[in-house]
């Protein structure tokens, strides 16, 4: 049968996993602490909050700090920490290898072990039942902060109303790297069956028919929940310039 090909995946179809997780995170401390902000919370306050953890780094709260911001600090936290550790489980796993087919080649370790990507599923799904926790510290937080007499009950409500408003999209992320996660497994399960090359030409070669079509089809569809997370990543951004237009300066 003569060689068929499919180009390898170009660079723009790689999922920057980090800064659309980060966004998501930090959409929802800017809409509950907009829905809470007064007298005791500034602009500045709230914009270091959201830059820290847009970044990816701690919310770094002190006893100097805003009550709202160590309560957005406990919750906030504990979700990049646990994003961060989904995201290199995801690297160490060969995600991504096998999603951009970035220097594969028959002889690439990851063909040998597609079940890390798999296993990726169902971690997927567990971090996105975790939201509550998240909830809950915020709560436990809030309730020091007012049995301190820092913090009123609407203002923690407000901030908890805003923070499980996120709740639906922080579970479609997880569901959509769930969805991933099995179709790049069933993809490098076909590029492990070793029926192709990689020509001079940096392009996927090939020799069978079925594989090829089996390959497109996943191909298609992992564009497809890229394209969904980069509308949701776009959402965010969107949102947390609205929110923050709305917080005192």
């Amino acid at each position: 049968m003569a060689a068929l090909r499919l180009p390898v995946m170009p660079e723009q179809g790689k999922v920057r996993s980090q800064s659309r997780n980060r966004t998501v995170v930090a959409l929802a401390i800017v809409s509950c602490l907009a829905s809470a902000s007064g007298a005791r919370v500034t602009g500045m306050s709230l914009q270091q909050a959201l830059s820290a953890a847009a970044a990816g780094q701690e919310i770094r709260a002190d006893a100097n700090s805003e009550p709202l911001v160590r309560v957005a600090a406990a919750s906030t936290n504990l979700v990049l920490a646990e994003t961060n550790g989904f995201t290199q489980e995801m690297g160490a796993s060969g995600f991504k290898q096998i999603l951009t087919t970035e220097k594969l080649t028959p002889k690439s370790p990851v063909l040998d072990h597609c079940d890390r990507i798999a296993a990726l599923g169902p971690r997927a799904t567990a971090w996105g039942k975790r939201y509550p926790a998240y909830i809950a510290a915020a709560r436990k937080q809030g309730e020091i902060e007012m049995g301190q007499h820092r913090l009123t009950s609407a203002e923690l409500a407000g901030f908890v109303e805003g923070f499980a408003g996120q709740q639906s999209g922080f579970e479609r992320m997880t569901q959509i790297y769930g969805a991933m996660a099995s179709d790049d497994a069933t993809l490098c399960e076909i590029f492990a069956r070793r029926r192709w090359e990689v020509t001079s030409a940096n392009v996927i070669q090939f020799t069978n028919e079925e594989d090829k079509q089996q390959a497109l089809s996943l191909f298609a569809k992992l564009q497809q929940r890229i394209d969904e997370m980069a509308a949701l990543h776009k959402g965010a951004q969107a949102q947390v310039k609205k929110d923050l237009s709305s917080l005192p300066q």
